[in-house]
């Protein structure tokens, strides 16, 4: 199965702090096929990368990437929800 990412769900763009020479962009992720159409039953990812500017360009300092978990988070809170119910 070929897949790629369709990293323009979604961007988050916000300046850190106010400081001119950082910045952060957040977007979201989902895997997909060649033709656009989602993979079942993957994980969305949300990465989140800060920027510096080194002179007049910008580059990732850090970068890190979350795996959105949906429907473990929604099972996980029917549990705790039935739990509070007893």
């Amino acid at each position: 199965m070929n897949g790629k990412i369709d990293a323009n769900h979604g961007e988050e763009r916000r300046e850190c702090s106010g400081l001119p020479d950082f910045d952060a962009i957040s977007r979201r992720q989902r895997p997909v096929l060649d033709d656009g159409s989602p993979i079942l039953r993957e994980a969305e990812g949300s990465p989140l990368y800060i920027l510096v500017k080194e002179g007049e360009r910008w580059m990732i300092a850090i970068g890190q990437n979350t795996k959105i978990q949906t429907e473990a988070n929604v099972t996980q809170q029917k549990e705790i929800s039935a739990s509070d119910a007893k």
